[in-house]
């Protein structure tokens, strides 16, 4: 009796860290020894167990302390420790640098639960949806950040591969952890994977509001699944949160050519041309064929805000363009209009580098700030 009580007093204590998380518990280091021998008692076979729901937050409270070497048992008699035990060798062998290894227990363990047809090997012995629940529910007590994305990882590349699309790939951190085909992919649920990951990005951003690789793979969640406006706010929130609000320069890894061209896609999507045009400069290489494609599509429908962000603009053949088409089109206060913003002096071809460079950082943060206010500011 005296053990059930004090398991049901460590349940308590874990709720209690879950519900403090990211603030570390002063007894942390306790709750976890607790947690070991909680999990022994199943191992040993003891005559008094702890009910289902106890292990379960024991289990993910060892992972949440990082404690891997007590979850790598040679006899896991709980399909949640079996999967656990898994993605704490994961994460160990990454903490040791032999990350070149592919992890197929957890990938072979999980992947399963997604499958719409034929047998399933799955968490909780039941149907595929059952299966889909409970990894939800065990991995929603989780909170350390690494362990958590080694899993989002897994379901993304599970993703990637249903999906069969480069274009629209989802990039995260430790996608080299897993194996880069399915037998049978058509075989898969890809909504119930995309609703599982969608359901733990929502979950862990609420304690790590400001990681910035889970809100751009949130974008690259939304973009997968055409949700254009939800996936340019994503991107914009990763480079508002990348660059402290827009007081450092953009620079990779936190924007490359890949979210360029979503954010592009997203904004000709939405109709907002003229977002396109400006977003088209920053690419490594301007490809000046998207831009002129982008410029006629805005000056044919008038969609976005048109003259707004032409003070956005430092390439001058952008500018130069732009000045034609308003000609051809008899446009003159408008043509004026972008021979001023031309003319200005940070403009000019004959600056050396660093003026250059520094005229194209203070117009990318403007811009920056102008997506933020559009996208961002809309819901407060």
């Amino acid at each position: 009796m005296g053990k059930l009580i004090a398991w049901e007093i460590l349940l308590v204590q874990i709720c209690q860290c879950l519900n403090e998380w990211p603030r570390k518990h002063p007894e942390s280091t306790s709750i976890g020894q607790k947690c070991k021998q909680c999990i022994m008692s199943l191992q040993n076979g003891d005559a008094a167990i702890p009910r289902t729901e106890i292990l379960e937050y024991s289990i993910a409270m060892l992972l949440n302390l990082s404690d891997w070497a007590s979850l790598i048992l040679p006899d896991k008699r709980s399909p949640i420790l079996e999967v656990s035990s898994a993605l704490a060798g994961a994460a160990m062998d990454i903490e040791k640098g032999k990350p070149s290894r592919i992890c197929r227990e957890a990938w072979d363990l999980i992947l399963p639960m997604f499958a719409t047809t034929g047998n399933k090997r799955n968490l909780s012995r039941d149907s595929p949806t059952q299966a889909v629940n409970n990894f939800s529910s065990f991995f929603n007590k989780l909170r350390e950040p690494f362990v958590v994305s080694i899993i989002m990882s897994l379901l993304a590349k599970i993703l990637n591969i249903i999906k069969d699309d480069t274009n629209i790939e989802i990039s995260c951190d430790y996608m080299f952890l897993w194996p880069t085909t399915i037998s049978n992919s058509n075989a898969y649920s890809m909504r119930a994977v995309s609703e599982t990951l969608s359901y733990l990005l929502e979950q862990n951003l609420k304690f790590y509001p400001q990681n910035i690789a889970w809100i751009k793979l949130r974008a690259d969640l939304d973009y997968l699944n055409g949700n254009n406006e939800a996936a340019i706010k994503g991107y914009v929130n990763a480079l508002i949160s990348g660059t402290e609000y827009c007081t450092l320069h953009l620079q990779k890894p936190l924007i490359d050519d890949a979210v360029v061209r979503r954010m592009i896609k997203c904004s000709t999507n939405l109709g907002c041309h003229m977002q396109a045009t400006v977003l088209c400069q920053f690419l490594d290489e301007i490809d000046y064929g998207l831009v002129f494609k982008c410029i006629s599509e805005k000056s044919a429908t008038f969609t976005d805000a048109i003259d707004t962000y032409y003070s956005c603009i430092w390439d001058v053949t952008i500018l130069e363009f732009i000045i034609n088409l308003h000609a051809k089109k008899n446009e003159h206060t408008r043509k004026l209009q972008v021979i001023s913003y031309m003319s200005q002096l940070e403009l000019n071809a004959n600056n050396n580098e660093e003026i250059k460079r520094e005229a194209a950082n203070n117009r990318k943060m403007k811009f920056l700030r102008a997506l933020a206010k559009q996208y961002m500011l809309q819901e407060m």
